[in-house]
C-alpha cells in the first residue's frame, strides 16, 4: 500500500475556536457599521482615515488625519477633481479653506480661503491664470487696512444681465465724431452711469454726458474723437 500525506486532524476544540473567531470578526463589522457615539470621542490617530464608500466600493467621503486634517468629497467615480475642506496654521492663526483640488492636492477650480485678517475668492482651473479678489491683502500692516486686490479681465462692452454692477467698454474706429449715443443691448434695471474718457491722438477733448437712461447714454465732445473708454456703475 502507498503512503499518503495527510493534513493533521483538527480537534473539535480547534473547530469551535475557529468558528468563534470568525463570529467575532462578523460581529465587530456589524457593530462598527451601526455604531453611534453618544458620550465620549471617536478618535482616529496620526495618519488614520475615516472613509465612506458607496455600495460599489467607491470612496465618496474621506477624513484624513495628520498635522492638517482634511475632509475630501468625491462625488464622481474616477473624477480628476474633488472637493476639500480643511483648516491650517497660518502664522499662529487659524485659516480655513474650501475648494476644488486635483488628486495631488493642487488647486484646480474655485477656492474660498478665510483667514483671521483676510479673505480670498479665487478660481484657477488646470494651471490657467488665476482670477481672484483678495480682501485686506496687507493683513499684517494696519496702515493698509481694508485694501482690495483683484486679478482678472473685464470683458469689453459685454452685458451679462440687466443688473450688472459694472459695465466697461472701449469704443474705437469712429470718424472724428462730436456726438455719440451708446445703446445697451437690453433695458437695464436701474441706471448705469458712465465715466467717459475721449480718445484723440493730439488734443485734449472735453466730454459732456447729455443723457442717461435705462437703454443707454448720449455724449457730446468738444472736438472730433476717434473713440472713447467708459466705466458704467449701476445705481438704483
Amino acid at each position: 500500500m502507498k503512503n499518503r500525506s495527510r493534513m493533521p486532524k483538527q480537534s473539535i476544540t480547534d473547530h469551535i475556536r475557529e468558528i468563534n473567531d470568525r463570529l467575532k470578526i462578523v460581529e465587530r463589522a456589524r457593530r462598527a457599521s451601526q455604531t453611534a457615539v453618544d458620550v465620549g470621542n471617536l478618535v482616529i490617530k496620526n495618519l488614520g482615515k475615516l472613509i465612506i464608500e458607496d455600495n460599489a466600493g467607491n470612496q465618496r467621503v474621506e477624513l484624513s488625519g495628520g498635522t492638517t486634517a482634511k475632509l475630501r468629497f468625491r462625488p464622481i467615480t474616477g473624477g480628476s477633481t474633488s472637493g476639500t475642506l480643511y483648516a491650517f496654521n497660518d502664522g499662529g492663526l487659524t485659516a480655513l479653506q474650501l475648494g476644488v483640488e486635483s488628486p495631488e492636492g493642487a488647486q484646480n477650480g474655485g477656492k474660498v480661503l478665510l483667514g483671521r485678517r483676510y479673505a480670498i475668492l479665487s478660481n484657477q482651473p488646470d494651471d490657467e491664470d488665476e482670477t481672484f479678489i483678495w480682501l485686506n491683502p496687507f493683513a499684517q500692516d494696519p496702515t493698509y487696512g481694508q485694501a482690495i486686490f483683484m486679478q482678472g479681465t473685464w470683458l469689453n462692452t459685454y452685458t451679462w444681465g440687466d443688473k450688472d454692477a459694472i459695465r466697461v467698454g472701449r469704443v474705437t474706429g469712429l470718424a472724428s465724431v462730436t456726438t455719440y449715443t451708446w445703446a445697451w443691448n437690453a433695458t437695464t434695471s436701474g441706471l448705469h452711469c458712465p465715466i467717459v474718457t475721449p480718445i484723440h491722438a493730439t488734443l485734449g477733448i472735453g466730454v459732456s454726458l447729455t443723457s442717461v437712461t435705462t437703454t443707454g447714454f448720449a455724449l457730446v465732445f468738444s472736438g472730433g474723437v476717434t473713440g472713447f473708454h467708459f466705466w458704467a456703475f449701476r445705481i438704483k
